[in-house]
């Protein structure tokens, strides 16, 4: 195992910082995301009860495929 040196970041650390922010960013898009839609009238229930089953769907997903080594 490499030791990270003092002051900077090995490969592995940039990696974990880097899929941190990705899935910040995304957590952030879909709170926005959501926010946006819960303003606008979408006109079909259906079709809120469809994005609201979807976005966190689509979250999750994000999150399992970023998750690997």
């Amino acid at each position: 195992m490499n030791m990270q040196k003092k002051y900077s970041f090995d490969s592995i650390t940039n990696n974990k910082i880097l899929k941190g922010a990705l899935i910040a960013l995304t957590g952030g898009a879909a709170i926005s995301l959501l926010t946006y839609l819960q303003g606008q009238d979408l006109g079909n229930v259906t079709i809120n009860g469809v994005v609201a089953l979807l976005v966190p769907t689509l979250v999750n997903a994000i999150r399992e495929y970023m998750k690997g080594q």
